[in-house]
């Protein structure tokens, strides 16, 4: 089990194994049909990287390497608004250098789309929920080092999922 110490360690570690992995804010595609995610990208594309008049002051230069996919911890897998459809549909909006960190990753998800060139690094706030019942049931306080441990856990876990060096888990 990680001490708070050594999980903030390997959280600063992240530059290192991430690839573009930055501390600046990140951009996040937002929707729940696939066309919204399509919407959100031309959006950026209109507003944001393509900037005339009044945002030029925010112009940014470019698609950035990495954007966020708004939560997807509620989503199922298929179907036509499943993850796989907005992932199919973003595929085809985005510029080929642009990866996704997918934000709420449910662990079938990890194992489904490992292999997925786009995903880059995926996170889950399952462990914290595991902790916080873990600690109901058990009539315990959730310490830091439960919390740690849980997260300690569900990395490994899902990294045993996904079975993947190019995903990174947050």
């Amino acid at each position: 089990m990680f001490s708070l110490a050594e999980t903030l360690t390997n959280i600063i570690c992240l530059e290192r194994e991430i690839p573009n992995y930055s501390t600046n804010p990140m951009p996040v595609l937002q929707g729940w049909k696939p066309q919204d995610y399509a919407d959100c990208i031309h959006l950026m594309e209109d507003y944001v990287w393509n900037a005339t008049d009044p945002l030029k002051e925010i112009r940014i230069d470019g698609w950035p390497s990495l954007l966020g996919l708004g939560s997807v911890c509620r989503r199922q897998l298929h179907g036509p608004d499943g993850l796989i459809a907005v992932l199919n549909t973003v595929d085809k909006h985005l510029p080929p250098h642009v990866k996704l960190h997918l934000f709420g990753v449910k662990s079938q998800a990890v194992e489904a789309l490992k292999e997925h060139p786009r995903i880059q690094s995926v996170d889950s706030m399952a462990w914290n929920l595991a902790a916080r019942w873990s600690a109901f049931k058990n009539k315990i306080p959730k310490t830091q080092t439960m919390l740690a441990g849980h997260l300690q856990e569900w990395v490994e876990r899902q990294r045993t999922r996904a079975h993947s060096p190019q995903l990174a888990l947050c």
